[in-house]
């Protein structure tokens, strides 16, 4: 994992540069046996480990960085930076028919319970397919009320499907231990669409009938961890996917945190949160710290104060009287 991440090489040529490479097979602990791991058993390993194991695993190896000085605790750099996600703009239509058809996909390969289920609600995702084409090809000439009209109507049809396929995974429910490896993958794959989904009509139904967002908006079907940015940026001032808190100490090594939802990683917060899972991690605060503008004011600079940092560079905001928070 530790090779991966610092040439951030793909699984095969991974493998391959631990089968013949010998610095990687001295950094994997694999000269003094013939066996290497393949591109499968590496990515069902480091798949298994998530986000927390992979966290673990990279404050070792920065800490085992700077046991070997070649980083240094006491100088601190942070910010927080947005990490897009690649995926078309989110629209309602759009979420709905992406529903549609991965549900019967799914379906498709998925048990008998599945299987009965996709075809019984054929017509009804028949129905929901053209509503879909309808919309995207005569939107532009449609008015607001016209497109809301049709949004609501596909809304109210994707609730019918959500009711009989929740019957379906109770029915399903109970054969699923019979179920071969790539059915139980798809019926899970299911199980995922449907609560999914259970959070996104409702905030649809709210979007018609207010004319504003929901909080937490699903904005991708199958990564429903993903959420809006407002970055503020020249002709970008949303970005859609996730937002990442990076420390990095002098030497290079970084240490990553990645946030929940948008609320949780903001600049004037993580100015100080960095600084505080630094003391967490090495057990004291740097000498010397810097973040960007963003993180600037007189609460946060009393506060990094108080942590036990000496030497601050926070840039000040714009049109800030006094002088920098420099030292």
């Amino acid at each position: 994992m530790v090779l991966r991440a610092t040439r951030y090489l793909p699984y095969r040529v991974l493998a391959d540069q631990i089968r013949h490479y010998a610095p990687a097979r001295y950094l994997c602990g694999l000269t003094e046996t013939s066996w290497s791991p393949d591109h499968n058993t590496v990515h069902d390993f480091i798949s298994l480990m998530g986000e927390e194991g992979a966290r673990f695993i990279n404050e070792y190896a920065v800490e085992w960085a700077v046991e070997e000085k070649l980083a240094d605790t006491k100088v601190l750099v942070a910010d927080t930076t947005a990490q897009e996600a690649t995926f078309p703009y989110p629209n309602e239509m759009g979420l709905m028919a992406a529903f549609l058809t991965a549900l019967t996909a799914a379906c498709k390969k998925g048990g008998a319970a599945l299987k009965e289920f996709v075809s019984k609600a054929a017509t009804k995702l028949a129905s929901g397919s053209e509503k879909v084409r309808a919309y995207r090809l005569f939107a532009k000439t449609k008015t607001k009320a016209e497109k809301d009209r049709m949004t609501a109507e596909l809304a109210a049809l994707v609730e019918g499907v959500q009711k009989q396929l929740g019957k379906a995974l109770l029915s399903a429910e109970a054969g699923k231990e019979r179920l071969g490896k790539y059915a139980r993958l798809a019926t899970a794959k299911v199980e995922q669409l449907h609560e999914t989904m259970k959070r996104l009509v409702p905030q649809i139904r709210y979007w018609l009938k207010t004319g504003f967002v929901a909080t937490d908006k699903i904005i991708s079907l199958h990564i429903p961890e993903l959420y809006s940015i407002v970055s503020g940026k020249v002709g970008k001032a949303v970005e859609f996917g996730l937002t990442w808190g990076i420390r990095r100490l002098k030497g290079g090594y970084l240490l990553a945190s990645v946030a929940a939802d948008r609320r949780e990683l903001v600049d004037a917060q993580f100015a100080v949160k960095a600084v505080e899972d630094h003391i967490t991690l090495f057990g004291t605060a740097p000498d010397a710290y810097a973040y960007n503008r963003g993180g600037w004011s007189a609460a946060n600079l009393a506060s990094l104060k108080k942590l036990g940092v000496k030497h601050l560079g926070l840039a000040p905001e714009a049109r800030r009287s006094g002088k920098s928070a420099t030292a």
